[in-house]
């Protein structure tokens, strides 16, 4: 405080109106022509320095201030430029597209999902006096359609030889028929699982496309 005491008033003067302007300069640069505390030291050191420079002439002090007003002058004309600018060019933070609905088609292993399902809701199912469908089931890789059945007998009294080379010959008839086009366009693995009344297996079938397509039956 001595130090600004002894100063003259027009001193005083001087500093009090640098504080002024480069506070407005800080608070113009955030919408103006200068960008940051750094600029507004510069306005503040440059008329400053003129002040200083000049004060022994008769004409120093005006100096200082037409360089003080033709900054925040320019400064404000900087934030009128640069507030219009945004007023008349909005920018969408978040932009938005128009789009298309996607149809995202089944792939054959939920279509085929479907049909066990289908299939499951009227299992158990007796498809002769021997022979229940318990379920099915299908695996993606490699696509597969699974048959689950039942014999109604033990499996110690089954021919199991000729039950593999019997399945095995009216399951290639069955699907080379077209009755089960549905299901064989999408070329998979048919697998028909077999147990008996006790639940131990008994054999399981397996028929790849190869085996079934252009097959011609009589």
């Amino acid at each position: 405080m001595d130090f600004l005491n002894n100063l003259s008033k027009k001193d005083q003067f001087v500093i009090l109106i640098s504080a002024i302007v480069t506070g407005a300069s800080i608070v113009l640069s955030k919408f103006g022509v200068f960008g940051g505390l750094g600029s507004a030291t510069v306005l503040l050191i440059v008329p400053l320095l003129a002040y200083v420079i000049g004060r022994s002439y008769q004409y120093g002090f005006a100096v200082y201030l037409t360089l003080q007003i033709a900054i925040v002058a320019i400064s404000g004309y900087g934030s009128y430029n640069t507030l219009s600018y945004e007023k008349a060019h909005p920018i969408d933070p978040l932009p938005t597209f128009e789009t298309q609905p996607v149809v995202i088609e089944k792939s054959n292993y939920v279509k085929l999902w479907d049909v066990s399902n289908k299939l499951n809701e009227s299992c158990p199912l007796k498809i002769d006096t021997l022979t229940i469908l318990d379920s099915t089931s299908v695996d993606s890789i490699p696509l597969t359609f699974q048959y689950h059945f039942t014999i109604l007998s033990n499996r110690s009294k089954l021919n199991i030889g000729f039950l593999n080379q019997y399945f095995k010959k009216q399951g290639q008839k069955v699907l080379s028929s077209g009755k089960m086009s549905s299901m064989t366009i999408f070329h998979p693995i048919f697998k028909y699982h077999y147990k008996d009344q006790q639940h131990l297996d008994i054999t399981t079938i397996v028929i790849t496309p190869k085996e079934y397509e252009g097959i011609t039956t009589k």
